[in-house]
C-alpha cells in the first residue's frame, strides 16, 4: 500500500499478465493482538431484535488455503477471462458458506414486520395475483438467457409496486435489466481525477438500484448486482469435498461448454472491442501495473463437517466479479449482497472481506421460497444503510448513495474536538477477500481553531483481527526518538467496532469456526509523505538509497523487518529548514524477528522481492531480503523513470520485461532477476536521464550478487542445504555492512546539497 503517492501510486495485482499462485501469509505470525474493543453495533433499524444472544463466537484464526489475492484497484478488463476465473475461484475456495434462507434473512432484523396474519395475507395476495403469475411465467419461459433479464425485472418491479404501497419504507428501489449495456468499472480516484488507463467496461446482467438513479452507468450506483445462471447447467455440489491439493481448476473445466459458447460471445469478445469503432482496444499498461504485491500463508484445509461449504460455479464467479466492482466503486463499502437467478430458483449472496455466504436456493413457485424472496425485497427497502454495506464511519450529511468520500468530515476516535476533512483519494484497493485498503489525503481540523494542523493520511484497511495493527507497531517503534528520521509518524489509530467477520457471521447464524482469517476494519492517521519519485534528480538516488538503508538498519536494531520494501512504500517529508527526510511507510506486513518462524513469510512486491525469497518462498525472512529489495527499487527507478515520470507505457517496451516473462514460475523469475544482476558489467543499468549513475548502479548490482558466483563452480550434490534459497551466499554474513561500506566508498552517505541547518538534504 502506498499512502504517499499523490495520483502516481503503483497499483497491485491486475495486469494483462498471469500471476503466480502463492500462499497467503499467516494472520497471527506470533504477534500479540491489539486490546479488545467494544462489540456494540449500531442497529440496522431503530428497534432491532438481535438474531443471536451473547457476544460473537470466538474467532477461528487458522490460515487459508494457498492462493493469490486479486485486487480491483485496476479494472478486471485488464485480465484474461481464464485468469479471472482462476483467481476468483481460488479467492473463494473453502470460503463460501451455505446457510438456509431463514438464517440468511436474519441480517435484516425485520422479524416484527414479517410476523403476524397481515404479512401472510400480503404473501397470499401476491401469490394469487394473476398478473404477477403471468409476468413470472414469462420470465421463467424466456430463452436464451439474455431474454430473461427484462421479464424478470418487470416481475420484480410489479412485486415492488405492490409492497411499496403497504407502508412507508426507508428507501425505494427498482430492478433494471442491463444485458448488453456497458458499465464503467473502477474508473479511477473518487475525487474525479482519472487514473490513466484504468477505465474499462463490464456488461452485468441486471442490478438493483435506488429508485432515484436515472441513468445507470457506474458501479457506485448499484445496491445489489444480479447474475443469471445458465439454464440447464450442471449443478455443483453444495458440500465441498475434502482435499489436500492446492490446485484450483479454472471455471472453464468445471462448467458445460454451452455456457462458454453463449457467454463468452457476450461478455468476453464484446469487451475486446471499442464500442464506437468495433475494433479491438489497445491495452495500455503503465509500468506501475507491474508492481504486484504478494502475501502468503500456511495451507489449511477446513473441516467441511463444521458448516456446509459451497463450491462456486462459473456463474457464481461472474457474480463475484460484479460484487468486487461494487465494493471497489466507492472504496469503503463493507459488504455487498448479490442475487444468482437460475430458472425459478434464486440464491441470495453476501460478499465481504472473509469470503461469502450463500443461501440455499429458494424456489419462487414454492410458497416458502416466494415468501423468502419477498422478505429479501422488503429488507432491501427497510434496513439502514449500514446493513447494505455502507460504512457508518463515513456517513455523509445526506442519506443515500454517494460517489466518493471527498469533503466528508470524520471524527478522530478518542481525540475530542479533532477531526479530518477528506480531500483526495491516494489509493484504493479491494477484493472479495483481503485487506481492501482505502487511503485518503486529509486535513486536520480542530474545533475552535481556524488554523489547520496540515496534511495527513487516513488509511482504512481490513486487517487480520488477531494481528498487531500498524498503529501499535509504529507507536512502539516511535518510543525511540530517532525513529522520526527513518519511518512515518503515526497520529492516531483505532479499530471500527463490530466489523469482525465473527460478528457478521453471527448475524447470519453461521458459526465462527468457518472463518478462516477473521478481519476487522482499522483506521490509521499517518504523516503525509510525498512520492519518492518526486525526488527525481540523479543526485537524489544516492540519498534515497542511503536513507532507506539506515531505516532498514534502524528497524533491525529494534528487531523488526519491514518485508515490503518498494517504491510505493518510500516517501519524503519536508523539514522546516527546507530540507527533506526520506522515510519508510506501510508497516502492514512487518514482523518482529522473534515472531512465528515455523510458518512461511513470503511477502513483498514482486519486482522488488529478493532472489532468495523467490527461490524459497517458505524461508524465514532475513535482513538481506529487505536490503536486496532496496537495490531492486533503485534499479527500477533509474531504468523506468525519467525526471519522476515513467518513460514507457507498453509492457513490450519495458526495460525490465525479462523479469516478468514467466509469472507461473517463481524460480524462473528468480533466475531472470539474478541474470539481470550478473549482467551488470555488460548491459547499461540506467536510462538517458540517469546516465551519469550507470557505472555506480552496475557496480552496486554486481557487488551485491558477487557472493553468489561461488555457487556456480560447486556441483549441486555437494552444496550444503540452503536455508534461505539457492543463493543463500548473498544473505550470509554482514550483508548490511557490506552494502553500507559500498555506499560510503561511493560517497552516498554524504548529501550533494545540504539544507540551511546542514543536517538534511536540500531538494533545491
Amino acid at each position: 500500500m502506498s499512502s504517499s503517492q499523490d495520483g502516481q501510486t503503483p497499483l497491485i495485482p491486475t495486469s494483462t499478465l498471469p500471476l503466480a499462485p502463492g500462499p497467503f501469509n499467516d494472520p497471527t505470525e506470533g504477534q500479540p493482538a491489539d486490546p479488545p474493543l467494544s462489540t456494540e453495533i449500531p442497529s440496522y433499524r431503530s428497534a432491532i431484535t438481535p438474531p443471536m444472544s451473547g457476544p460473537p463466537p470466538a474467532t477461528h484464526t487458522q490460515s487459508t488455503p494457498m492462493h493469490l489475492r486479486v485486487s480491483s484497484s485496476r479494472s478486471l478488463y485488464m485480465h484474461k477471462r481464464s485468469d479471472l476465473n482462476k483467481f476468483l475461484t481460488t479467492e473463494l475456495k473453502n470460503l463460501v458458506v451455505s446457510v438456509d434462507v431463514e438464517s440468511f434473512l436474519q441480517f435484516a432484523g425485520l422479524h416484527d414486520l414479517w410476523s403476524g396474519e397481515s404479512w401472510q395475507e400480503i404473501i397470499q395476495s401476491l401469490s394469487d395475483d394473476s398478473d404477477l403469475q403471468a409476468l413470472k411465467q414469462e420470465w421463467i419461459n424466456a430463452s436464451p438467457e439474455l431474454s430473461q433479464y427484462e421479464p424478470f425485472c418487470l416481475w420484480v418491479e410489479s412485486l415492488l409496486s405492490r409492497i411499496q404501497s403497504l407502508k412507508e419504507w426507508r428507501r425505494k428501489i427498482r430492478f433494471t435489466p442491463l444485458g448488453n449495456q456497458e458499465m464503467r468499472c473502477t474508473p479511477g480516484y473518487a475525487d474525479g481525477d482519472q487514473v490513466a488507463d484504468t477505465e474499462s467496461r463490464f456488461k452485468p446482467d441486471a442490478a438493483c438500484v435506488p429508485d432515484g438513479v436515472e441513468k445507470l452507468e457506474e458501479w457506485w450506483q448499484v445496491l445489489v448486482p444480479i447474475e443469471f445462471k445458465t439454464k440447464g447447467g450442471a449443478q455443483q455440489p453444495t458440500q465441498a469435498p475434502r482435499s489436500t491439493s492446492t490446485h484450483v481448476s479454472t471455471c472453464e473445466s468445471e462448467c458445460p461448454s454451452s455456457f462458454h459458447k453463449s457467454r463468452s460471445k457476450r461478455s468476453t469478445s464484446s469487451r475486446q472491442k471499442d464500442s464506437s469503432s468495433g475494433r479491438p482496444k489497445k491495452k495500455k499498461i503503465r509500468t506501475e501495473d507491474l508492481t504486484h504485491r504478494v502475501e502468503s500463508s500456511t495451507p489449511h484445509e477446513p473441516d467441511p463437517s463444521v458448516q456446509p461449504l459451497h463450491k462456486p460455479t462459473c456463474d457464481d464467479i461472474q457474480l463475484a466479479r460484479y460484487a468486487m466492482e461494487t465494493l471497489a466503486a466507492v472504496g469503503d463499502r463493507t459488504h455487498v449482497f448479490g442475487l444468482a437467478v437460475n430458472n425459478q430458483d434464486i440464491a441470495l449472496w453476501y460478499f465481504d472481506r472473509c469470503g461469502a455466504i450463500r443461501s440455499t436456493p429458494l424456489d419462487v413457485y414454492d410458497t416458502k421460497g416466494f415468501e423468502a424472496f419477498i422478505k429479501f425485497l422488503s429488507a432491501l427497502m427497510d434496513v439502514e444503510d449500514y446493513a447494505l454495506g455502507f460504512n457508518p464511519f463515513f456517513a455523509p450529511s445526506k442519506p443515500g448513495l454517494r460517489r466518493d468520500l471527498c469533503e466528508i468530515r470524520v471524527d478522530i476516535k478518542d481525540q475530542p474536538g479533532q477531526r479530518l476533512k477528506l480531500s483526495k483519494v491516494l489509493d484504493r484497493r479491494t477484493g472479495i477477500v483481503g485487506r481492501a485498503t482505502l487511503v485518503y489525503r486529509a486535513e486536520f481540523e480542530v474545533t475552535g481553531v481556524e488554523e489547520k494542523k496540515g496534511s495527513v493520511v487516513l488509511k482504512s484497511s481490513w486487517q487480520h483481527h488477531t494481528r498487531r495493527s500498524e498503529y501499535h507497531v509504529l507507536r512502539e517503534l516511535h518510543q525511540d526518538r530517532t525513529a522520526d528520521r527513518h519511518i512515518v509518524r503515526v497520529h492516531a489509530g483505532w479499530e471500527q467496532e463490530n466489523t469482525s467477520a465473527a460478528y457478521r457471521r453471527a448475524v447470519f447464524g453461521a458459526a465462527a469456526s468457518i472463518i478462516r482469517h477473521d478481519r476487522a476494519l482499522r483506521h490509521t492517521v499517518l504523516e503525509y509523505l510525498h512520492p519518492i519519485t518526486k525526488l527525481s534528480e540523479p543526485g537524489h538516488i544516492p540519498y534515497i538509497g542511503w536513507s532507506v538503508l539506515k531505516a532498514i538498519q534502524f528497524l533491525n536494531t529494534k528487531s523488526w523487518y519491514h518485508r515490503d520494501i518498494s517504491i510505493s512504500n518510500m516517501g519524503f517529508a519536508y523539514e522546516p529548514c527546507k530540507g527533506v527526510l526520506v522515510k519508510l511507510l506501510d508497516f502492514d506486513l512487518s514482523k518482529q524477528h522473534s515472531s512465528g518462524s515455523d510458518t512461511p513469510h513470503w511477502t513483498g512486491t514482486l519486482p522488488f522481492m529478493a532472489v532468495g525469497l523467490l527461490q524459497d518462498p517458505k524461508s524465514e525472512h532475513v535482513l538481506g531480503y529487505d536490503l536486496e529489495a532496496l537495490i531492486w527499487c533503485l534499479l527500477w527507478i533509474v531504468r523506468v523513470y525519467d525526471d519522476g515520470k515513467p518513460t514507457v507505457t507498453k509492457h513490450d517496451d519495458h526495460p525490465l520485461r525479462h523479469w516478468f516473462r514467466d509469472y507461473s514460475s517463481l524460480e524462473t523469475l528468480a533466475t531472470l532477476k539474478l541474470s539481470y544482476l550478473q549482467s551488470a558489467r555488460i548491459e547499461p543499468f540506467t536510462n538517458k536521464f540517469y546516465e551519469g549513475l550507470d557505472a555506480q548502479m552496475a557496480d552496486l548490482a554486481w557487488t551485491w550478487v558477487a557472493p553468489s558466483t561461488g555457487w556456480q563452480n560447486i556441483p549441486p550434490s555437494l552444496r550444503p542445504p540452503a536455508k534461505n534459497g539457492a543463493y543463500d551466499m548473498i544473505y550470509r554474513g554482514d550483508c548490511a555492512g557490506r552494502l553500507q561500506t559500498w555506499m560510503e566508498e561511493k560517497g552516498w552517505d554524504r548529501p550533494k546539497r545540504l539544507c540551511s541547518c546542514s543536517a538534511h538534504y536540500s531538494e533545491n
